[in-house]
């Protein structure tokens, strides 16, 4: 019998073991390269597709792959060609959505919409299991879990975290921002045995062990206290799985936590002095500069992030031994509002997501020093949320 392996062939039997984020980058080297990149647009009549080159890095004419209401973030399936969309919508309610995908063509055909019984859902995510959907709504402050058919279509709500009747906290000290709770996110951890949501309200990131069989997926949660007045937005963890990234939105910087989960509970603890500014020393205080995202190279060495109003992309290296911070460039992100960005699949490209100049900017990315050179500059009406396929 040979024992002669092929490159596809070893790259399966590994995720058959479990090992994750170190292989991504030889995954997306066996993997066909995206031909389209999808634009969640609030403004629009729904999600629209780019052909997208990633040799030279260049966006054809938006137009619509399916007409869905408000979609601001987007999402995929691990496993199956399904997409979700979080449905924004002001004055009410907001929904999940969960589309057929077909990659070749960039065509979306609407599978199921269930309500997230809470206002402007605005992060959605699927464990690795595919069984539970995560959506964080902003607005009031809950978390809502969705079981998954085997199809991918999401059930009705099967568990709802609900701030204002769990008591999470007394509020940020920022009024005219911290009134209420504000959940931003819900990012799994890399072991996919917690869901972490940032409460933006009450400067909170909030912890809960995931069971995806028991009828309450959701264990007892822990609260992580960031900084006051912080407002905490994303999360991003490093590869290594020990170092895990919150940029907070509402005082412009990126905090390092230690994730350290023991006995069943989750542990993150704040890294003295390890938190830095990502607002620029000569921007303007009306309107105040805020963070928007942050992303991680898969080889784990540099860290990116954008700030609004202040309109900057700010580029970090991330020291091997203890994960701190330090910058080694800032530079305009080509427009107005950088909501999103995102890097491409090969991480050639770094693509930002103007929301407010109505255009998406490309930025070639380099691999050894990390720094980026503008590129491109491509339109498209609000672009809020950006996804390769």
């Amino acid at each position: 019998m040979s024992l002669t392996l092929s490159r596809r062939s070893f790259v399966r039997t590994l995720l058959a073991t479990g090992i994750s984020s170190a292989l991504d980058p030889l995954i997306a080297q066996t993997s066909p390269p995206p031909r389209w990149l999808l634009i969640g647009d609030s403004h629009g009549e729904g999600i629209y597709r780019a052909a997208w080159d990633p040799l030279k890095g260049t966006l054809g004419k938006p137009e619509l792959a399916v007409a869905t209401p408000q979609p601001t973030f987007l999402n995929l399936h691990p496993r199956l060609p399904v997409l979700y969309a979080c449905n924004e919508v002001d004055g009410a309610d907001g929904s999940i959505s969960a589309f057929a995908l077909d990659r070749n063509s960039g065509r979306l055909t609407h599978l199921a919409t269930q309500t997230t019984r809470g206002g402007s859902p605005c992060f959605a995510s699927v464990g690795r299991t595919g069984r539970l959907l995560f959506v964080a709504n902003y607005a009031g402050g809950s978390l809502a879990v969705f079981p998954l058919s085997a199809s991918g279509r999401p059930e009705p709500i099967g568990e709802l975290f609900d701030c204002a009747h769990a008591h999470c906290g007394p509020g940020g000290p920022v009024k005219d921002r911290q009134s209420s709770a504000h959940l931003h996110c819900a990012t799994l951890s890399p072991d996919n045995r917690y869901v972490l949501a940032c409460d933006l309200g009450d400067d909170a990131i909030l912890a809960f062990p995931i069971h995806p069989g028991a009828a309450h997926p959701l264990g007892e949660v822990t609260r992580i206290q960031t900084a006051a007045g912080a407002g905490p937005r994303h999360l991003a963890f490093h590869p290594n799985g020990r170092w895990l990234y919150c940029i907070n939105e509402i005082d412009c910087t990126v905090s390092l936590y230690l994730w350290r989960p023991r006995s069943n509970q989750p542990a993150a603890e704040s890294v003295p002095d390890a938190t830095v500014s990502i607002r620029p020393q000569n921007a303007a205080n009306n309107p105040p500069s805020t963070a928007a995202e942050l992303r991680i190279a898969h080889d784990g060495r540099f860290l990116y992030t954008s700030t609004r109003f202040s309109d900057v992309l700010t580029v970090f290296s991330i020291d091997p031994g203890h994960g701190r911070l330090t910058e080694i460039q800032q530079l305009p992100c080509g427009g107005k509002t950088p909501r999103f960005f995102a890097l491409d699949p090969g991480e050639r490209w770094l693509v930002c997501a103007n929301q407010d100049s109505d255009s998406i900017n490309v930025f070639a990315r380099d691999g050894n020093t990390g720094r980026l050179t503008p590129g491109g500059t491509f339109p498209a009406t609000n672009p809020e949320c950006l996804l390769w396929l």
